[in-house]
């Protein structure tokens, strides 16, 4: 799965592009006296943002989100015509803590939750680096931005690869398919080249004489 939090940090490349735009994302971690707790983390996007990205609701997809055992709530629409969000997992241990946190991805880094107890005195520790060592390109797809995009500051593949992309998703979505055993279709050797083979060709006929 992708990072959880990518999609949502990604928002604030906005904040720069768009100087009036800003994005709040709070990052919650609360743990009982057994070691039991929550992780939530709650992403604001101001009137700004929903404005200059109108679809932002729709355009979500966090069905791998809620598919981890994030719960989620939103997004919803604020008072002041933003756009919140919420998702939250519960955890059963400081292991499983940091795995969560690990997880969200930058700006989180090599996170680790520990417990210790002496006598009848435990003591909980929270480690790691924050930080975007690589800058904004933290938040980019690797598998879909090149090395010379991300060194002009893009965090999205440029328009001119898009054929290229979308034949990655596309394979990435059959893939998906075929191991789910979702279509009568015997799975392909090769499945890009297969998915390459149906792909679309704006090839049109000339009837100009």
């Amino acid at each position: 799965m992708t990072s959880v939090i990518r999609r949502l940090l990604a928002l604030c490349a906005c904040a720069l592009v768009l100087a009036s735009c800003q994005v709040d994302v709070d990052v919650d971690l609360s743990m009982a006296d057994d070691g039991t707790g929550t992780i939530t983390v709650v992403a604001t996007a101001d009137a700004a943002v929903v404005a200059a990205v109108p679809t932002l609701a729709s355009e979500l997809a966090l069905d791998d989100v809620v598919a981890a055992g994030w719960e989620l709530q939103g997004p919803t629409a604020t008072a002041d015509g933003g756009l919140t969000m919420t998702i939250s997992h519960s955890f059963t241990s400081p292991d499983e803590a940091t795995n969560l946190l690990n997880s969200i991805g930058p700006p989180f880094n090599q996170m680790s939750v520990q417990r210790t107890t002496v006598n009848n005195d435990t003591t909980t520790t929270l480690h790691g680096l924050l930080g975007l060592s690589n800058g904004f390109a933290a938040f980019a797809d690797d598998d879909l931005v090149t090395p010379e995009a991300l060194a002009k500051g893009l965090l999205f593949p440029p328009l001119t690869s898009i054929r290229d992309v979308s034949l990655q998703i596309a394979t990435a979505v059959a893939q998906v398919v075929f191991e789910a055993g979702l279509t009568e279709i015997s799975t392909p050797g090769d499945i890009e080249e297969f998915v390459r083979e149906h792909v679309y060709e704006p090839v049109y006929a000339d009837y100009m004489p």
